[in-house]
């Protein structure tokens, strides 16, 4: 199955994870969303919405964007970071066997932790603010991280309705961490903003 985009993200390694979008929302899809959306008030319709819309009802999180769904096809994918990404309840996984039975290219039980492997993920839309909420955090796994960026950019080719909402959880917050132990990005921005307003006062 040819991917509707590609992007590749560079691995600690040395090595390269190509990610393709496999399926995102249809016309189809977004109108029976609305459909789904406009039923809970007892209305029907049949309308593709706007980008607008799309946005809106995304940013809210209402359950209607369940029906918007997404694949992705992760090739070389480090086993570990395919390990990250399952634990994301909501999406489903089809990781590639490591069984020595179902493959020759190392030994499942001497394989290394990097070991590549190719990785079909599916979910909505709800889920994929999800996903790169938690996962384009600087707290999380570098390799981690760059794969979710792939699948952000491969994500907004077709559904650019998302760009604000697919971002770290500190930025999606507006610029608060929730995070135990957070990088320090905001703390130190806070710092920089409050230093300038004590030097040139605050910008009105």
């Amino acid at each position: 199955m040819e991917g509707i985009a590609t992007a590749r993200a560079l691995m600690t390694n040395g090595t390269i994870c190509t990610v393709q979008l496999l399926k995102a929302p249809t016309d189809d899809d977004k109108a029976f969303c609305r459909l789904c959306a406009l039923g809970t008030i007892g209305k029907d319709s049949t309308k593709v919405p706007d980008e607008k819309w799309l946005h809106d009802i995304c940013k809210a999180r209402h359950s209607p964007i369940r029906e918007l769904r997404f694949a992705f096809k992760l090739v070389d994918v480090p086993y570990f970071v395919s390990t990250h990404l399952a634990r994301h309840i909501h999406a489903q996984p089809y990781i590639q066997s490591q069984r020595n039975d179902r493959q020759s290219k190392y030994d499942r039980r001497k394989a290394p932790q990097d070991a590549p492997v190719t990785m079909i993920w599916t979910m909505n839309a709800e889920e994929l603010m999800t996903v790169c909420n938690k996962r384009l955090c600087m707290k999380a796994d570098t390799d981690t991280r760059a794969c979710v960026n792939a699948i952000r950019m491969v994500s907004l080719t077709q559904a650019p309705y998302l760009a604000d909402l697919l971002v770290p959880m500190c930025v999606y917050l507006g610029n608060k961490c929730p995070e135990m132990h957070g990088c320090g990005r905001w703390e130190r921005k806070n710092e920089e903003v409050e230093t300038k307003e004590e030097q040139n006062g605050p910008d009105i």
